[in-house]
């Protein structure tokens, strides 16, 4: 029983030590080359159809979703998982959005061979002859998707109807989904990548594309699941039309175009350094913003915003700024996340920036670039919440982060929604779990060192805890695309590179402390914490302390916990382990005082009520604040150590004791002539044996009390 204890205990301290941000998703978009989009394709219909596409009348979007074979490689579990899943991502993109629906089967055209199409009264043709296969990324389009063959003799035919295929019914976009281990998946962040392939003659709508997930990130483990879903809705939108090759197609509501075409009807200008074609100041405009303030001074800050209709009404509504030009585009990273991205600085958890760090929304931002891309018309009540930003302004929405945090330090406030907490190369030295912003996870400020200064444009800080001044320009956020900024951010308890992970979100319960979600007391929980769909993150009021007969812990890098909570007659309510017991808030920051035997555990911590708008919402009505009208927590407990009521249940371990005696005195000479003279040679991630667990064995075992007249009978046993 005792050997079990330790090694908990061992165990505890080393998912400590190993503790890191969830690995960020970054979006693999790259802009598809012009010769791989067949950008004019006409419809099998009467002529009429023009007339009929461009009237305002709006129905929802229809997806096809059409699986290749490599689907099939994949297990039966991740085949269905995907299967499932691509179809209830494309199900909420038919619910946001409507669009002008075709009124016949959709057929494609056929690649030329070589690639060299001619386009001519409306209608694509080849020069010479048409491609055995026509492809849309990874996928072999099936012949009964494809027109017929249509050669150019001083115009492109109609061609014959009979050698058509019977096309695609009832849909508006036909989506080739694939799990191909394509080069693009061979780097371990990437998760999926998608892009359109052919577009429709009248207004340039895509009316197909394409997604490769990689056969990788396909996880059984419920933890992986959410930012795997969002990663497709995520990149099937980049396929209908979020796209930096898309922009200079927009069209204004009559249709007409936003960016001036030339004679042969696409855009006038095409940006060779960037491989898509130049969009007009109508749809992305470039300012500079000369007041940035670093750490230097003031210097210039480029920025590219996207400043079409809805989209600049809908940014300077959620920043509560009407000076704001547009909506910030991403200006770091690859050619596909540069110009095809919210800005992450700006936008953190929106679906639609360019890596995924943490609970991703779909606002309504997105859909209002959906919308001003002429194509279609979004319903917003399908909009998710984006509370980053929210009415912060345009100090926020306009200047630097680094002015940001230095207002804020000057009035003595919080920086939210960045921070300050810096993470120390030792790991877990001065840090502190806390909240997210919506109570939803624990997170940890990612303000880290760098090898080297960064540009001077992302230098911020002039002054951190514990940081020499010559090495202030090093320090900035880990998301480097948020240029730089440091927020905080959920993240994983790791077991090891190639063991189970859990990570900081409150609702899943994968994420409990012990694997056995029944072993609460477990050395694991010493802050009885709860996770579960109707848990969320409470602060702590004092540091958590957890005591045994023989062992005592304090946690002193846990500033945060997850528990469940109700909502009821006009209150939030506190409720631990599984609802065993529960405590009311009446007011924010109130604290819960917890003191606690389960099983042969002491637990006691305190904890803050938070607002109890916070947490219950839904039409539920808070009550006004109060002050309670009693100390509102547990009084103080003691365990019982005594030997005559505990006999039965310690004789074993007692025994046990005694041949770890001589152990003990072992660890305490390696600990005290080894380990602490030459400690700068450990590295706590490499050898945490080494120096975890004597450190365990001396540091957490010395404490241990000896019961004698349980000694004196197990000795004489």
């Amino acid at each position: 029983m005792f050997a079990l204890r330790l090694c908990a205990v061992c165990l505890c301290l080393w998912l400590l030590g190993k503790n890191a941000f969830a690995f960020p998703m970054a979006c693999n978009y790259e802009v598809p080359k012009v010769e791989h989009v067949i950008s004019s394709v006409r419809q099998r219909v009467p002529d009429t159809l023009h007339h009929r596409i461009k009237r305002n009348v709006f129905h929802k979007l229809r997806i096809t979703p059409y699986f290749d074979t490599s689907i099939d490689h994949l297990s039966e579990a991740k085949r269905k998982y995907v299967m499932e899943n691509v179809k209830l991502a494309c199900s909420f993109w038919q619910e946001a959005l409507y669009v002008r629906p075709l009124v016949s089967a959709l057929l494609l055209d056929r690649q030329c061979s070589p690639n060299e199409p001619i386009h001519h009264n409306g209608r694509t043709c080849c020069v010479s002859k048409c491609r055995a296969v026509t492809t849309c990324g990874e996928v072999t389009i099936p012949e009964s998707h494809l027109m017929n063959c249509r050669i150019f003799d001083g115009s492109c035919p109609e061609g014959d109807l009979l050698s058509m295929g019977s096309g695609i019914p009832d849909t508006d976009f036909v989506l080739y989904v694939s799990a191909v281990n394509a080069d693009r998946c061979q780097q371990k962040e990437n998760v999926a990548y998608a892009a359109h392939c052919q577009m429709e003659s009248i207004l340039n709508r895509p009316i197909a594309g394409y997604m490769n997930i990689c056969p990788h990130a396909v996880s059984a483990e419920e933890k992986d699941h959410e930012a795997l879903f969002s990663t497709m809705k995520h990149e099937i939108l980049h396929a209908l039309g979020f796209s930096a090759a898309l922009f200079a197609y927009f069209r204004d509501d009559q249709g007409r175009p936003l960016t001036p075409r030339n004679e042969f009807g696409t855009p006038a200008i095409f940006n060779n350094k960037f491989g898509f074609y130049q969009p007009s100041e109508a749809v992305v405009k470039t300012v500079v913003r000369s007041d940035w303030l670093v750490r230097s001074g003031v210097v210039n800050h480029t920025v590219h915003l996207l400043v079409t209709p809805r989209v600049k009404l809908e940014v300077q509504r959620h920043f509560n700024c009407s000076q704001l030009e547009g909506a910030e585009l991403e200006n770091q990273g690859t050619v596909g996340t540069v110009f095809g991205h919210w800005e992450k600085r700006l936008f953190e958890n929106e679906a639609m920036t360019g890596t995924h760090t943490q609970n991703p929304v779909y606002s309504r931002l997105t859909l209002a670039l959906m919308e001003d891309t002429g194509w279609y018309r979004a319903n917003y009540s399908a909009a998710e919440s984006l509370n980053w930003g929210s009415n912060l302004g345009c100090e926020f929405a306009m200047k630097s982060c680094g002015e940001w945090i230095s207002n804020a330090r000057k009035r003595n406030a919080s920086p939210a929604p960045y921070c300050t907490d810096l993470k120390q190369k030792t790991g877990w030295q001065g840090m502190k779990t806390k909240c997210s912003s919506n109570r939803d996870s624990l997170a940890l400020c990612h303000l880290i060192e760098y090898p080297k200064d960064l540009p001077e444009e992302y230098q911020y800080f002039d002054y951190l805890e514990g940081v020499k001044e010559e090495s202030l320009g090093r320090y900035g956020g880990s998301v480097e695309i948020a240029d730089y900024c440091p927020f905080l951010q959920e993240f994983e308890w790791r077991k090891g590179e190639h063991h189970e992970h859990r990570d900081s979100r409150c609702e899943l319960t994968g994420n409990m402390p012990t694997s056995d979600v029944h072993l609460a007391d477990s050395a694991l929980n010493g802050a009885m914490e709860w996770y579960g769909p109707n848990s969320a993150c409470f602060d702590f009021a004092s540091v958590w302390s957890q005591q045994s007969c023989h062992v005592s812990r304090t946690y002193i890098h846990h500033g945060a916990g997850c528990y469940e909570y109700e909502c009821a007659d006009g209150r939030l309510w506190l409720k631990i382990l599984n609802g065993t017991w529960r405590y009311p808030c009446y007011k924010s920051g109130q604290v819960i005082h917890l003191r606690k035997i389960v099983g042969d555990w002491y637990h006691e911590g305190s904890i803050i009520c938070p607002h109890c708008t916070e947490l219950c919402q839904d039409n539920f009505t808070c009550l006004p604040e109060s002050e309670p009208a009693m100390h509102i927590g547990d009084e103080v407990q003691h365990l019982r150590c005594g030997c005559a009521s505990n006999f039965n249940h310690r004789v074993v371990e007692m025994i046990t004791l005694l041949y770890l005696t001589r152990i003990l005195e072992i660890a305490r000479f390696i600990y005290s002539n080894i380990v602490q003279p030459f400690r700068f040679l450990f590295q706590p991630r490499r050898f945490w044996w080494s120096a975890g667990v004597v450190e365990v064995l001396v540091l957490e075992m010395m404490p241990l009390s000896f019961c004698t007249e349980a000694f004196h009978i197990a000795s004489k046993a």
